[in-house]
């Protein structure tokens, strides 16, 4: 009788076990439907459409560039600057310039006008209507040029509400080039900042609105604490890992604006431009008489231009000293070794001040250092090159 219990249990415990089992595989058949139903929505092309030759690939049309020589077409940027630096007046002048189809600074815009969503997640209604109206009335624009030009959100949709899917829909339906989310963090809502799983779920919902229209750019602000030298945004890096460009804002003399690309997939790094943010009046509203707008300017027509070459100057001397030292120290490396690996600190000093340098700065440097033979290029294997320094400038800091 106990024997005939206990097997009865046994089947008893062996069906409860697979009922068990059947529902675990029935949860992660679910999980994985949604999944592909998920990466489905992203807007992916039928194999047959992304199977390619190798002449295919060479010969295949480039999407035209939204801005040339900063931002090409069909890619994600971020721009990243510090409270005051304009962040949000200098994306809404990139975004006007395209709808337009003006210069934006030295560079030509689209080819013929382009077509901006902008998400407005913070500053918005007729806070954010003033800069239309003063970028406006300083190019000489009427508004209704930007009917079907340039569409605004009024407030963020967070990627992780539902009603992201409905604002990817609607972007869908207005085909722009470019969609703005301004800012990351207001969109970012229920996301943790410094988790790269969580930033890449972030990620991959921008790059499911991008890949729906056209390309995309986040307005973002650096790590908390940092005033100057900005590289990059702060939190995770996967963000900075998955754009194309990086664009930092910094505030130089005389206020101006310094437009820095810190990242370029394409293209070289470097300034792109330098821009001063002028008050225009806007219509009497009882709040706000005038909203800024940025405007172009030539670096060298500014008072400080002499002292700023000669400051331009030493720090790029002691970029190179820093260069030279970094490799003496650790030589035959690969030369992004020295300024890109994590946990460096891009630093000089200059005239007693400590001075923040980029990665272009450092790659001009070294550029520079070879020429003069102050460091040599080595080339192991196929690819891959190392630096050492060269003899003169070893036996000079060795004596």
């Amino acid at each position: 009788m106990a024997r005939k219990q206990a097997e009865m249990a046994g089947a008893r415990q062996e069906a409860e076990n697979e009922r068990a089992l059947m529902r675990l595989r029935a949860t992660e058949t679910a999980h994985e439907t949604v999944a592909r139903e998920k990466a489905d929505a992203a807007g992916i092309r039928p194999l047959t459409a992304m199977t390619m030759t190798a002449a295919e690939m060479m010969l295949a049309t480039p999407p035209p560039a939204l801005i040339e020589g900063v931002l090409d077409g069909g890619g994600m940027s971020m721009l990243v600057g510090t409270r005051g630096t304009g962040k949000s007046f200098v994306a809404l002048d990139m975004a006007l310039s395209i709808a337009t189809g003006r210069r934006w600074g030295n560079h030509d815009t689209h080819s013929t006008t382009g077509r901006v969503l902008y998400l407005v997640g913070e500053g918005g209604g007729r806070s954010f209507g003033i800069r239309i109206e003063a970028w406006c009335r300083h190019h000489g624009v009427e508004p209704v040029e930007l009917d079907g030009r340039f569409l605004a959100v009024d407030g963020a949709v967070p990627f992780m509400s539902s009603r992201w899917d409905e604002l990817v829909a609607m972007a869908t339906e207005f085909d722009p080039d470019l969609v703005m989310i301004d800012t990351l963090s207001r969109h970012a809502v229920g996301l943790e900042e410094n988790s790269n799983s969580d930033a890449a779920t972030g990620v991959a919902k921008a790059e499911a609105l991008r890949g729906r229209t056209g390309s995309g750019m986040v307005l973002h602000h650096p790590p908390k604490g940092v005033t100057g030298g900005v590289n990059a945004g702060r939190g995770a890096g996967a963000w900075e890992a998955a754009v194309d460009t990086v664009l930092t804002l910094e505030t130089a003399d005389e206020g101006v604006v310094v437009v820095e690309a810190t990242k370029q997939k394409h293209r070289p790094e470097g300034v792109v431009g330098h821009w001063r943010l002028d008050p225009v009046p806007v219509t009497p509203n009882g709040t706000w008489s005038s909203s800024l707008v940025p405007v172009p300017v030539d670096p060298m027509t500014l008072p400080s231009a002499t002292a700023g070459l000669t400051a331009l100057a030493a720090k790029a001397a002691a970029v190179e000293a820093w260069i030279v030292e970094a490799v003496a120290a650790n030589p035959g490396k690969g030369a992004s070794t020295y300024y890109r690996a994590t946990g460096v600190e891009r630093l000089v000093v200059v005239d007693g001040t400590e001075v923040a340098f980029s990665k272009a700065d450092a790659e001009a440097a070294i550029e520079r250092l070879k020429a003069t033979g102050a460091l040599v290029c080595h080339t192991v294997g196929a690819r891959r090159n190392t630096l050492t320094v060269g003899s003169a400038r070893a036996a000079e800091a060795s004596s």
